[in-house]
């Protein structure tokens, strides 16, 4: 009987070392699960925040290319900013206004190197009689 009460207490040992390690082996259990928690957490939050910069990656290239179509619309406009060019466009400016002076000046008198007298010599001529002013009633009287 000391084989089998011997096997018993055998038994019973390997039980505790096998409850010891089964403990253990439960709490290791337990710390790797904690950890892996942790892990778990930060790769919702990276997920989370990829998604997040994804997002605004599109909006900044949506806007970058709106900027680019309207620096394409302006583009040609660039070489105004030249000083040359600016000092151009300052005298083609001068130079229409003056157009615009003589235009107006030619409407109020379309033959301004002619005296009173020799428009109105011009005027007989073609047929429409234009009103004699006192100048030019003097210089006919004087030319005559």
């Amino acid at each position: 009987m000391n084989t089998i009460a011997d096997r018993y207490v055998r038994l019973g040992r390997c039980y505790v070392q096998l409850a010891d390690q089964f403990a253990e082996l439960d709490l290791e259990h337990m710390k790797l699960k904690r950890q892996l928690m942790e892990v778990l957490k930060m790769l919702k939050a990276t997920k989370q925040e990829t998604q997040n910069l994804e997002a605004s990656n599109k909006a900044l290239t949506r806007d970058l290319e709106a900027l680019e179509q309207k620096y394409q619309k302006v583009q040609p406009f660039e070489q105004l900013l030249d000083p040359e060019v600016h000092a151009e466009l300052l005298e083609a400016e001068k130079a229409i206004t003056l157009i615009d002076e003589t235009l107006w000046e030619r409407s109020q008198d379309p033959d301004p190197s002619l005296s009173p007298a020799e428009k109105i010599l011009i005027a007989d001529y073609v047929g429409t009689p234009a009103l004699p002013t006192a100048e030019a009633v003097q210089e006919l009287s004087q030319a005559a």
